[in-house]
């Protein structure tokens, strides 16, 4: 597994939240990373952004009550949780790991060597 680094992208949960509303998607941009968070009912999660089937911005689409991100072009859904594909027709999306604490809300991107 690759080292991480803990990136703080909003002060805390309230302005975290005010960006992303429930049950929305929001795209990031981190240097190079481009990211698509989701704000469901287990908190925040986020995966990378570009759609591997035929690179539409995740961001884009909808969450579905499985916590799946739909994308806005051919409607592939990705679990959060892993990456897959539900029919298993591409290949998976990138996922990260976000903390939230009082310091505020974090994303665990690799570390570039």
């Amino acid at each position: 597994m690759l080292p991480t680094k803990k990136i703080r992208i909003f002060a805390s949960l309230e302005e975290a939240a005010k960006a992303v509303p429930a049950g929305t998607l929001r795209k990031l941009r981190i240097g190079e990373t481009l990211l698509c968070l989701a704000h469901t009912p287990q908190g925040f999660m986020a995966m990378a952004d570009t759609c591997p089937h035929q690179q539409a911005s995740l961001s884009g689409g909808v969450l579905d009550v499985r916590l799946q991100v739909v994308c806005p072009f051919h409607h592939y859904r990705y679990s959060l949780h892993t990456g897959e594909e539900a029919s298993r027709r591409t290949a998976p999306v990138q996922t990260y790991v976000v903390e939230s604490s009082e310091e505020g809300v974090f994303v665990h991107l690799p570390q570039k060597k």
